[in-house]
């Protein structure tokens, strides 16, 4: 017999089940490229927290235009690949960018169509966040405050966690309905590794700051550090 009649007759056909077809397509959603998703905040003058930067709707043609060159506008709706956590229901367009080895999906809260509540988690689950910046001061992230933050959210789910197990022995019917609802969103970050902060100056110049926490891909520190160009 050939190998592959022999292979044949070794299949198991699996059993239908919610679950397994939950996974399954889950599984379909996986890009065989690298993937990484990049908030982009705009900073009007006098604001400091990612809250307000959140709300804004809207820029100055500099900021529309560097949207235009981080990549290609996407609808979506009809769009395929890495979207980066975005639904139909957070925004009608994005800029998104791919080669053959990587996708990067661009959240933009000012394109965004979403309620701030929604805006502030997708922004929050990005390891890469650039902050263009239309206030001429400076900006610093706040790292400690959003370190206490990710704490609170993790002895919090630990918490509900724990108070599921306790309430019931076995898993119940409605839960894979309810973990797709949750894994709708990116897998939240420890802490955001990097902030790229981008002034617009006169004559087309731009001066650029990089904030640095933890370790990322892109560079290797044990403590926030900034460098400026």
């Amino acid at each position: 017999r050939s190998a592959v009649s022999s292979n044949f007759l070794r299949l198991i056909p699996l059993m239908r089940h919610e679950i397994l077809d939950e996974e399954i397509s889950e599984l379909d959603e996986l890009s065989e490229r690298e993937t990484l998703t990049v908030s982009v905040l705009l900073r009007k003058v006098g604001q400091q927290r990612e809250s307000e930067m959140c709300a804004n709707e809207s820029g100055a043609a500099d900021y529309n235009a560097f949207l235009r060159q981080l990549g290609a506008f996407v609808n979506i709706e009809t769009h395929y690949g890495y979207s980066g956590g975005l639904r139909i229901t957070d925004a009608r367009t994005s800029p998104y960018f791919s080669d053959a080895s990587r996708e990067l999906m661009f959240l933009v809260p000012t394109l965004m169509t979403a309620q701030l509540k929604r805006r502030a988690q997708l922004v929050s689950s990005s390891l890469v966040r650039i902050v263009w910046s239309e206030d001429p001061t400076s900006f610093n992230p706040d790292f400690a405050s959003l370190d206490n933050e990710e704490r609170n959210k993790e002895t919090g789910s630990g918490e509900s966690h724990q108070s599921g197990e306790s309430s019931s022995g076995s898993r119940s019917n409605t839960a894979p309905t309810e973990d797709r609802k949750k894994r709708t969103l990116p897998e939240p970050s420890a802490k955001p590794c990097v902030y790229i902060v981008v002034w617009p100056l006169a004559y087309g110049l731009f001066r650029v700051r990089i904030y640095v926490k933890g370790i990322s891909p892109f560079f290797s520190s044990s403590s926030p550090t900034s460098s400026s160009s």
